[in-house]
This record gives C-alpha cells, structure tokens and sequence, in this order.
C-alpha cells in the first residue's frame, strides 16, 4: 500500500506541476495567438489591404530596420568582444558596466537620453555650435531608429561572443600561427567558425527585439514613413479602433517572427570547445605595434561614448534638476509601478518553476522538454500584438478587467517567462543528482524533496528571477498602453504624458528616478549572480 501511496504523490506531483504550466502557456499564450492567427485568415477578413502600398512600406520599413539594427548591433558588439577579449586597457572594465547598463534600461529613458544628447538643442549639437561648428545631427529618423537599437543591442553581442570568445579552446590558432599563418588567416578561418553559431543566435534574437521595437520608433519616427507594424498595431487598435486592420497586422507580424524564432532555435548554444578547466587564456588577436592597437581602443571608446555614455550623461544632467520640477501627484505612480513590478516578478518566477520543475522531472512523452520549447515562444512575441491577441480571444474577460494591473501583470509576466525559466533551468540543474539519490534511499516523496531540498537550494535564482522579472516591468509601457484607464499610471506613462506635454523638465526629472531604480535593481541581480555563478574573469 505504501508503494502505491509513494507512486500516487509522485504521480501527483508531477501532474499538477504540468497542468499549471500548460493551462497558463494554452490560456495566455497559445490560445490567443492560434485565435488571432485564425482570425486573420477567416473568410470575413478584408483582403484589400494587400494591395495597399502603405502596407507594404510598413512591412519594409520593419524589418528592413531591423535587419539594418541587428548587422550594425552586431559589427559594433563583435568589434568590442575581441578588443574586451583580446586587450587589456584602462577602460576594460568600464566597458563591460557600461554595455550591460545600455541593456538594462527602459526604452523611455533611453528615447528621452537620446533627445538630451543628439537633439537639436541637445548636448552633442550645443558642443559642436559652442565651436563654431553648424549642428548637423537629426536624432529623428534612420539616425534616431538604429542609434537607439545599437544602442540596446550592442551589449548582446559584447557579452555573448565576448564570453564564447574567452571560454573556447585556442589551441588551433595557436598551432596554425606556430605554422606561419597570419592572425587575420587564424580569425577567418579557425575562430569565426567557431563563433558563427552563436553570432546567428544574437543576430536573430536583435532581429526579434528591434523588429517588435515600439517607443523607440514611436517617438524618433516622428513620421508617417517611419511606421512599423508594432506601432501600426497600437494606432489601428488605440487610436483608429480598427479592429481588423490590426488583426491583419498582427498576423503578418505574427507569422514572420515565428519564422525567425525558428531559426533562433535551430542555433545550437554549444558553439566551441571549451578549454581545459585550468588552463590559461592566450591572448593572439592583438596587434605587436602599440600604437596600432591604441588606435583601436581609442577608436572603440569614442564610439561607445558619444553612442552610449554621452546620452546617459545627458540624461543624468538634465534629471537631476527635474526632480525638483516633480509634484506629490508623482509618489501614487511610482508607488503604482512597483506594485505592479512586484505582482509581475512573483507571478513569472513561479510559473518560471513549474516549468523548470517539469523539465526537470516530467520525462514521459517528452513533456517537459514541449513545455520547455513552448516557454520560450515570447521571445518571438511582443506586449502589444499579445496584448491584441487576449482582447480578441477573451472579448467578455478584456472589458472586465481592462484597466487592471492584473491584466498587464499577465501580459508583462508572459513576456518576462523565457529569462525565468532558463534563471529556474539553470538552478535545477545545479542540484547534484547525490542529493535526489539520498533522498530517494531515505523514502522522500517528490513533494518533500520540493520542499526540503530543491526550493531551499533554489531561493537565490528565484530572487534573481524576481530581480530581473520585476526589472523588466517597471520599463515596460506596451501593455500599459493597450489596457490603459483613468485608474493606472506608470512611470514610463507618466513620462510619456510628461513630453507629449512639453514637460520636459518633469520628464527627465522622472526619467532619473527610473533610471536608478533600475540601475539598483540590476546592480542587485548582478551581484546575485555573480554569487551563484562565479565572476567574470
């Protein structure tokens, strides 16, 4: 009786771990999108709008920046990865920092440093007129669109080949350079290979990111011609209330991302072969001529820092003095904001462990392993075309709830889910298997090794989970706009309100104060990983 009572609270354990993950990922994410998809192809659609030019110059323009983001992301990022690798500089470090910072910001601040720095009357064009010199940069338009997207992908690269790059094993390049080969030879024709994998892999996914970019061409757009069909989407649902023209977006949106996310999962995340555990890292992509490589980093920092630090510069200079220009009316929104970073920090991470759990233990059928592909869909998707879908598939629900920090806490946490599942994954995978094996000799069910074992050994990625779910919210506006009421007010919306208005002092006031608020939390989640992980040699 005692084994099948054992086999029944196995069984169990498992079975309601799946049915959690899989009635959230059919309810939130599956079944919208399917209904969406449907709804864009049923007979009752009108299909005059593929003949619409203005249509296809949306679909163009979107990718055709993206693609333009996502090369020029990536020339940047692997230009820096082999210098960080390869060099050793005074501002090695502060590179690094730097780049992860660009990453973790808000798309609102960003925009508002933008306009600080490259603005007609910003930083950068005030230099150039203090010298004499006419300003000639136009933050809006290409200039704005790309600088912006380098701006948030550049560190994609930086850390993901700049990692490969300092983990892979070198002992080919070194014997192809005993042989008489030039360094040039060894990086086309030994290290490039190696690399191409995961070179695909972050091009793609800066392909996904700036494709589904909203604010940043939104904003700098500024022009009809600039359109994506992200921002098409917001203005046929919000501003127009075309319900099918949005759904016929949606649909095109929908169909090419997953295409893309496609080839993002074919990419293979074992690119090279690891050096030995112990060995040192040999330094060979360096030029001998100190002078040659001087130039170099010099080169590399002054992009870095008229892309990336002038306009946080900016930023911190102008929102330091707005923060005296910020009413009581302020303290309800923040408060708001991190209500909701909250809600959406809990609700990702423990849908983020039911999944990682189910990966983990659920084997039978492949389960765990459909579950785990299926978490990670929303890297293919953004808040507003989710946010689209769930009104559309749940019509009664949508006018209940819209408004709500519910509704966006769903939406946020979805898109959130793929960064806690792989914290989670990543956790589980770091419990030895001595420890299921003892359990398992002392007679422990699976529910007590889940709270005896694996939740205790799991609190620091829950924490760093909830960090980074929680982080991304309090940046997002995407939902926030699509489920906007009177009731709600975040942040990023109030800064958007705030320079729709012309106040712009207001706006960088708050803008600084999102801005560290991040920083610290980041700050936070990097010392919370170096602490579970090790640091970056």
């Amino acid at each position: 009786m005692g084994i099948v009572d054992g086999k029944a609270v196995r069984n169990g354990c498992k079975i309601a771990a799946a049915a959690v993950s899989l009635f959230f990922l059919l309810a939130v994410l599956i079944f919208p999108l399917s209904w969406l998809f449907a709804r864009g192809l049923s007979s009752s659609v009108d299909y005059s709008i593929w003949s619409d030019p203005f249509f296809w110059s949306v679909v163009r323009f979107t990718y055709w920046q993206a693609a333009c983001s996502a090369f020029l992301s990536c020339v940047l990022g692997t230009t820096a990865a082999f210098l960080y690798s390869d060099h050793v500089f005074p501002a090695r470090k502060l590179l690094w920092h730097l780049s992860l910072v660009c990453f973790s910001l808000p798309t609102i601040v960003v925009v508002l440093s933008f306009t600080g720095f490259f603005g007609r009357s910003g930083l950068m064009n005030s230099a150039l007129a203090a010298l004499g010199i006419d300003p000639f940069i136009q933050v809006y338009g290409w200039v704005g669109i790309l600088g912006a997207h380098v701006f948030y992908n550049f560190p994609l690269f930086l850390k993901s080949v700049g990692s490969a790059l300092e983990q892979m094993d070198r002992t080919e390049e070194m014997a192809a350079l005993s042989l008489g080969a030039s360094r040039l030879q060894c990086l086309m024709l030994i290290t490039f290979p190696k690399i191409w994998p995961v070179l695909k892999s972050c091009f793609f996914l800066a392909f996904l990111l700036c494709s589904s970019s909203f604010l940043v061409v939104l904003i700098l757009g500024a022009s009809p011609k600039f359109t994506t069909l992200e921002v098409a989407i917001y203005e046929a649902t919000k501003i127009e209330f075309d319900i099918p023209l949005a759904v016929r977006l949606a649909l095109v949106q929908l169909v090419i991302s997953g295409i893309v996310y496609f080839l993002f999962l074919r990419q293979s995340t074992l690119f090279v072969t690891l050096r030995p555990a112990g060995a040192p890292f040999i330094r060979i992509y360096h030029s001998s001529k100190k002078m040659q490589n001087s130039l170099l980093i010099t080169g590399l920092l002054l992009v870095v820092g008229v892309l990336a630090g002038g306009p946080l510069i900016a930023l911190v200079q102008s929102g330091v003095r707005g923060v005296f220009y910020l009413g009581r009316e302020f303290l309800p929104t923040l408060t708001t904001t991190v209500l909701l970073a909250s809600l959406v920090g809990v609700l990702a991470t423990a849908i983020g462990i039911s999944l990682a759990y189910c990966e983990k233990h659920v084997n039978r059928f492949g389960i765990g392993r459909w579950l785990a592909y299926l978490a990670n869909i929303p890297l293919s998707v953004s808040t507003i075309l989710l946010s689209v879908a769930l009104m559309l598939a749940y019509p009664a629900v949508h006018l209940k709830l819209r408004g709500s920090l519910l509704a966006i806490a769903v939406v946020q946490s979805t898109i959130a889910l793929p960064l806690a599942f792989r914290i989670l994954h990543e956790g589980f995978c770091r419990i030895g298997d001595e420890l299921y094996w003892a359990a398992a000799s002392a007679g422990a069910s699976p529910f007590q090794v889940l709270c005896d074992i694996e939740l205790p050994l799991l609190k620091g990625p829950m924490f760093l989970s909830f960090l980074l779910a929680a982080s991304f919210s309090i940046g997002e506006i995407g939902a926030v706009i699509m489920f906007l009421s009177e009731k709600i007010s975040t942040v990023p919306l109030w800064i958007y309100r705030a320079m729709s208005q012309y106040r712009f002092e207001e706006a960088y006031g708050a803008a600084v104060v999102l801005f560290f608020f991040t920083l610290l939390m980041y700050v936070a989640a990097g010392f919370l990983e170096r602490k579970l992980y090790g640091s970056r040699s």
